[in-house]
């Protein structure tokens, strides 16, 4: 693709150099045990709420409760890292989500209502680690060919990650979601104390140039373009996680709906792989024609007339995907106020969880109505608009002079 560097560094030696940079390889292990669990919770509080005797109706509140308790809570917990600090904050709320996973372990049955605002505070005290990485990366990678080769590194072992234990804690709720649970609780707690103990995130302290204002890290400009973007972003996965199972029950294929979402999500980890070993010479336009590419796969999905032509689209959104996040990630740490770079990530996990949660149910609403390539094609002219507001906001997406 034209815009990228020519010169190629072979990645396992690169990636190699990145994690023997003192502290890096404890901040790393860390931050992926502290986030490992994130990608089953919603489904481990629906199997929990079923567990205590509540409907699916009542686990779906639950869920939800959660995912909008994620979604106030990290940008707020990312603005008071920004001010405070990273090693305080995260453990005060690894200490409140752990409290309320174990509480959730323990509910006696029956009381499902109990499990409302707990997975409300749960998912509110999350600790963000993941962006708290994110402003580490920057600072101790300040050239941007490393930086995004770690960026590459922590996304794409961060996805193996929602690949794998997900299924796993699946695994073990089949015995007991109480004990699932409570192995997410301890998930989180020894990884974000890992984590936080490491020296570089121990010395890490807020920047004195951090601006007030009641918008934080939204009032940049860019950071606002970025946060659309991983809402339509958001979208387009959300539709696409539906309308793959909604054209797998429509093909009478059922048993291919998790194969073919393992599958888009280890091809969009070798596309992470591979996007990690070189960085744009021109991020802005690179991230556009990524964004285009996703597009018109996504278009394919919905034109997709076999299982078979559906799994190659699915395969060239997912080698697509990650790299367009990985650009993306490295434009936010460029648009991203003095100082506000932890509370700009967290909207980035605020807007993608919004998108994903949009598009699953107009998503579903589409395949019931229609079909399952009303779904699957949703995705598509977002990712167009999203690929028209990188290019027509370039500006704000560049670095200051």
């Amino acid at each position: 693709m034209a815009g990228w560097h020519d010169d190629l560094v072979p990645p396992a030696v690169a990636y190699r150099e990145l994690l023997g940079v003192p502290g890096v390889g404890r901040l790393f292990a860390g931050s992926l045990l502290a986030r490992c669990c994130n990608g089953g919770l919603g489904l481990l509080l629906v199997l929990r709420v079923r567990e205590l005797g509540g409907d699916f109706g009542t686990a779906g509140i639950v869920a939800g409760a959660y995912a909008l308790g994620l979604a106030v809570g990290a940008p707020l917990l990312g603005r008071a890292i920004d001010r405070r600090g990273q090693t305080v904050v995260l453990r005060l709320a690894a200490a409140a989500t752990t409290a309320g996973l174990v509480v959730l372990a323990l509910l006696p049955h029956g009381a499902v209502a109990a499990a409302i605002p707990l997975a409300a505070l749960t998912g509110a005290t999350m600790p963000p680690v993941s962006s708290c990485a994110r402003a580490l990366w920057d600072a101790l990678f300040p050239e941007p060919e490393r930086r995004h080769g770690m960026l590459a590194l922590d996304a794409t072992a961060f996805e193996a990650t929602y690949v794998v234990v997900p299924a796993a804690l699946v695994a073990l709720a089949a015995a007991s979601a109480s004990a699932a649970l409570a192995v997410a609780a301890a998930a989180v707690l020894l990884g974000t104390a890992w984590f936080s103990g490491a020296p570089p995130s121990r010395a890490w302290r807020p920047s004195a140039a951090a601006a007030p204002g009641l918008l934080g890290a939204l009032s940049a400009p860019g950071v606002r373009v970025v946060v659309v973007v991983w809402i339509l972003l958001g979208v387009a996965i959300g539709t696409t996680e539906v309308g793959i199972a909604a054209s797998a029950e429509e093909h009478d294929a059922r048993s291919a709906t998790g194969l073919l979402l393992a599958a888009w999500g280890v091809t969009s980890m070798l596309g992470g792989l591979v996007a990690g070993r070189r960085a744009p010479r021109e991020p802005v336009a690179g991230f556009a024609a990524l964004l285009v590419v996703l597009a018109v796969a996504h278009a394919a999905l919905a034109l997709a007339g076999s299982m078979a032509t559906l799994a190659v689209a699915l395969l060239l959104a997912g080698l697509a995907l990650a790299p367009a996040m990985i650009v993306g990630l490295g434009l936010l740490t460029d648009a991203a106020p003095p100082g506000r770079l932890t509370e700009a990530s967290t909207w980035l996990a605020t807007g993608l969880g919004v998108g994903i949660a949009l598009g699953a149910a107009v998503g579903g609403a589409l395949a019931d109505a229609h079909a399952a390539w009303a779904a699957l094609g949703l995705g598509a002219p977002g990712l167009l608009a999203a690929a028209w507001l990188v290019r027509a906001r370039r500006a704000d997406l560049r670095p200051p002079d």
